[in-house]
């Protein structure tokens, strides 16, 4: 990335892993009435609040100075949990897969854009650019460099200022068939 304006920095790389991507329209539902959840709500109908039980959970047992304190925090201990499950890209059973997929590529993204965002986590066989789709396929020599440039640029590579999808690219066995077949 670039500078930005006025003395601000980017983004820690974490953090924009973290980021929601996605709404999150359960914070505008209604609350859940206190009363109904002790069996003393008499209100029935009229009760703006939802009548429901809360489900338990791992975050329904906090204590207010233990959250202020930062230790045996519930809350901290779910997000950190949530950044280690989902937001690591984690590598196919299958060793001889050595290729990754850039999805949402620009139109105007080349390969050498590409090859310089890769080339350091080690030796590339091949760039296969697919315009059509705006995608991209990245082929290492080696498995590890792969998998080193996976978990590095996972959620955060982005390519003329548009964040890019990155995944495993799948086996190639369909392929090696249907060639055989041919023959």
């Amino acid at each position: 990335g670039g500078d930005l304006p006025y003395g601000k920095i980017a983004a820690h790389p974490m953090l924009q892993r973290l980021a929601r991507m996605t709404p999150y329209y359960k914070r505008n539902e209604a609350r859940i009435c206190s009363f109904y959840v002790k069996g003393a709500c008499n209100r029935g109908q009229d009760c703006p609040f939802r009548h429901e039980l809360p489900e338990g959970g791992e975050l329904a047992n906090q204590k207010l100075r233990d959250r202020f304190h930062g230790e045996n925090d519930p809350v901290a201990n779910k997000i950190l949990r949530r950044a280690d499950e989902e937001m690591t890209l984690l590598p196919p059973e299958d060793k001889s897969i050595t290729t990754l997929y850039l999805g949402g590529l620009e139109p105007t993204v080349k390969e050498k854009d590409v090859r310089d965002q890769f080339y350091v986590f080690g030796e590339i066989l091949s760039i296969r650019m697919v315009p059509r789709q705006c995608c991209a396929f990245v082929t290492f020599v080696k498995r590890d460099n792969a998998e080193e440039a996976a978990s590095k640029l996972h959620r955060i590579l982005s390519l003329k200022g548009k964040r890019v999808n990155l995944m495993w690219g799948r086996p190639q066995a369909n392929n090696q068939q249907a060639s055989a077949g041919a023959s």
